[in-house]
């Protein structure tokens, strides 16, 4: 066993835990970025739970969409990325191990369940690693995928049985946050090598979005 591995099963014991406490193991999710012309299904599947990426979670409000059962966030400014939301969990993209190491002791208190759970750089890399292998590189000028892909594997880690992409695009700039219109998307060209290895792999992985769906081959949901 290669440290790696080591790490990615400690990684993904604690998750789950954390995961099962919540009820999200066994649930379809819809996973909702933050595109600001998102294609949204007619219908979701029962119990589908709602995934949502940092500000995207202000858009789905908008949409008429449930509350957040899961949000992945920046730990630096967690407040304006979820204010008025009611989530039920947090993930938190961290660039400090120690908050993962504080994880390690916190999660293990009998009867406590926190709300939020810390990734770090490394583990977002590493579970990236696990499920696209080389896919992402050398395609683009960056050196990984966007979180939107790494949240994407981190379902996958877990066979969440259905993943349903919506607002995630490989061509338009903008946001949903209107604080952010002049936002430019990275990642497209590492985003569209990921998802065309996902979608050859992965037939739990599905799209409401046309576009994406024609440029990569992941199945479009029929809702």
């Amino acid at each position: 066993m290669t440290q790696d591995d080591a790490r990615l099963g400690e990684f993904m014991r604690r998750h789950r835990r954390w995961l099962e406490r919540a009820g999200l193991l066994d649930r379809p999710w819809l996973f909702f970025a933050s595109s600001p012309s998102a294609t949204l299904p007619s219908s979701l599947p029962p119990r589908t739970a709602h995934i949502y990426i940092k500000f995207s979670g202000f858009a789905g409000r908008a949409r008429g969409l449930a509350e957040p059962d899961l949000i992945l966030v920046n730990d630096h400014h967690i407040d304006r990325q979820t204010a008025g939301l009611r989530c039920h969990r947090l993930l938190a993209l961290t660039p400090k191990d120690r908050k993962v190491v504080a994880d390690r002791f916190r999660h293990r208190i009998p009867f406590l369940e926190p709300r939020l759970m810390h990734l770090s750089d490394s583990e977002r890399d590493l579970i990236c690693g696990a499920v696209l292998g080389d896919a992402f590189r050398g395609v683009g000028k960056m050196v990984r995928p966007s979180n939107g892909i790494a949240l994407i594997c981190y379902a996958i880690l877990f066979d969440i049985p259905k993943i349903i992409v919506s607002g995630m695009s490989l061509t338009d700039d903008g946001h949903s946050n209107p604080h952010r219109k002049k936002f430019q998307r990275l990642h497209k060209e590492e985003d569209q090598a990921s998802f065309a290895h996902l979608a050859t792999r992965f037939p739990s992985l599905s799209t409401s979005e046309p576009e994406l769906s024609a440029l990569t081959g992941v199945p479009l949901f029929q809702g």
